[in-house]
């Protein structure tokens, strides 16, 4: 097996069937830039596959990983952000 290192703008879907996780990884659409007012358009870019156990180690590993992020000030949390995870609201957590 190779290894290979891919690089998306945004994580899209995320499902679980038969007791597998996909996660959905896109892509921005390149050209948009250009037009004032515009929202950028994404494109599916690759699918991440994992067993449940490995997405919640993945969980886990990036919960920590913001955490420290947040306590050295990179991140700051707006209000309506979810510690336990569920979705931010519009805005998000967002670098300084």
């Amino acid at each position: 097996m190779s290894n290979s290192i891919s690089f998306h703008d945004m994580p899209g879907n995320i499902k679980v069937e038969n007791g597998v996780v996909h996660i959905d990884l896109y892509d921005k659409q390149p050209g948009n830039a250009a037009q004032p007012g515009e929202q950028p358009s994404y494109v599916f870019g690759e699918r991440l596959v994992l067993s449940l156990p490995a997405f919640l180690q993945m969980f886990q590993m990036m919960s920590q990983v913001a955490a420290k992020l947040e306590a050295e000030g990179v991140l700051r949390r707006v209000p309506g952000d979810q510690p336990d995870g569920s979705a931010p609201a519009a805005g998000g957590t967002a670098a300084n």
